[in-house]
């Protein structure tokens, strides 16, 4: 999730790494890793220490904490969907060569992916 803190776009990309806006070039972006308080920006590279981007995240950790949770509940959400269609696709048969062959003689493409996806729809 994408967020606009002080300005500047703020978004988790996991826990811990946090990627925020330049506040002086919009559209470059940095990343804040919370853990070990370092950022990509030249002003932290360069001189080693505490930049804006370190110490907006430190500033709105509540904020941030409360996108990790959000990024960590759709990451769950995403592996129960993938399994669940894991599920559904166990039963899945491709059609036989001669059912094929019958396609192409009337000029229907056979795409096994978009039969996956509708095995999944009508089930």
């Amino acid at each position: 999730m994408v967020t606009k803190i002080k300005g500047v776009w703020v978004k988790v990309l996991e826990p811990g790494l946090i990627q925020v806006e330049s506040f002086t070039r919009k559209g470059v972006f940095y990343v804040v890793d919370r853990l070990e308080k370092t950022c990509t920006c030249p002003d932290f590279r360069f001189r080693g220490r505490k930049c804006k981007h370190i110490q907006l995240v430190e500033e709105y950790g509540w904020k941030i904490e409360l996108e990790e949770k959000i990024w960590k509940a759709n990451m769950e959400s995403r592996e129960w969907q993938r399994r669940l269609l894991i599920e559904k696709l166990k039963d899945f048969k491709p059609l036989d060569k001669e059912t094929k062959k019958r396609f192409a003689e009337l000029g229907w493409e056979y795409d096994e992916e978009l039969s996956k996806i509708a095995y999944i729809l009508m089930r």
